[in-house]
């Protein structure tokens, strides 16, 4: 089985339509391995996306829109963290700050506010 429907052997996000379809396959009692196969995804892809989008802990119940709107505006609170340094520059600025006698911990979260 390929990791996705292209057969690329790459991640894929799960489209709007898979997730509708999980949702189908679901309340007719599918498990996550019946509807990897179905969709041509790992079992475990399903397995994740049903608990990192179920509508409570204790319903267990998945809504395809929902956790779509979920996932963009994870996907879009992601690319905003483009505060990184690259890694030469991280290292001057790590450099810098021990020869100011910081203590590690001390960069960590300094470093943890500059790029957030």
């Amino acid at each position: 089985m390929t990791p996705n429907a292209s057969g690329s052997g790459r991640y894929s996000h799960l489209s709007p339509e898979e997730r509708q379809k999980i949702e189908a396959y679901r309340k007719e009692g599918k498990t996550c391995r019946d509807i990897g196969e179905l969709l041509n995804r790992s079992q475990s892809t399903i397995s994740r996306e049903l608990k990192r989008n179920r509508l409570s802990e204790d319903e267990g119940s998945y809504d395809a829109g929902r956790s779509q709107e979920i996932s963009e505006k994870r996907r879009s609170e992601a690319s905003r963290r483009g505060g990184r340094l690259s890694n030469e520059d991280l290292r001057k600025c790590v450099v810098s700050l021990l020869m100011q006698k910081w203590s590690p911990p001390r960069i960590s979260a300094y470093l943890k506010e500059k790029t957030a």
